[in-house]
């Protein structure tokens, strides 16, 4: 396991500020093992980084690798947690039922998240639900003790909601093959989805990304282009 102090910064993004914004290349064959993005945001975070817990939001378009870059940040700092936001969506039926999907703040419990977050800051224990994509319920909870390092991952990251709780905004930003290869690979095989109802679904997505999502890309401080 490396710690952030590990992490060498490459001499093409040594002088990066996370008080500017940058856009930062990287392939999709190597979205997340990509040392330049893994030194740049470690760079990022030890700059914010004072005595106290410390929130970074990882945001994007589904099948830009939000989940997995947040449990990779996971292993590579100590004493850190990642948080999925599909965990405080309301149950699928319930989604379905008044029309709405994942991208729409209203189809999560923001408010929840907004308290979980503020307790794990000051320092107290939360307990959260577990997400089923296969059902779209919720069969379990965990327990998770404040750590030094919150990793939030999803589309609504950087929402109005609890933006203001966040210390560290980054945003992936998927080109629409990238999202739809990693969402063939993904729902297929772990939400049982039909090929021709993960295109539909994509498809039902464009509009409400647009609304929700995308205008939150201003709110980050790295942006990671995904091809």
């Amino acid at each position: 396991m490396y710690t952030p102090s590990a992490i060498s910064v490459p001499g093409k993004l040594s002088h990066i500020n996370i008080y500017e914004r940058r856009r930062i290349e990287m392939k999709e064959s190597k979205r997340i093992e990509n040392a330049d993005v893994f030194a740049a945001i470690a760079r990022a975070i030890c700059q914010i980084k004072e005595d106290r817990t410390c929130a970074i939001a990882v945001c994007g378009p589904g099948g830009s690798g939000k989940t997995t870059t947040g449990k990779q940040f996971e292993q590579i700092f100590p004493n850190s947690v990642a948080i999925e936001l599909d965990d405080y969506l309301i149950p699928r039926w319930e989604r379905r039922e008044k029309g709405i999907v994942g991208y729409n703040p209203r189809a999560s419990d923001l408010s929840r998240v907004r308290k979980d977050i503020q307790e794990l800051k000051e320092c107290r224990s939360i307990l959260k639900k577990i997400y089923d994509p296969k059902t779209g319920d919720f069969p379990g909870e965990e327990r998770i003790d404040p750590v030094d390092y919150i990793f939030i991952t999803g589309g609504t990251t950087l929402s109005d909601e609890f933006s203001d709780l966040v210390d560290l905004g980054i945003f992936l930003d998927a080109s629409e093959e990238v999202q739809l290869k990693t969402r063939l690979k993904r729902d297929t095989t772990e939400r049982d989805y039909t090929v021709e109802e993960v295109i539909q679904n994509m498809s039902r997505l464009k509009k409400d990304f647009a609304t929700f999502i995308e205008p939150t890309r201003e709110r980050a401080l790295l942006i990671f282009s995904v091809d």
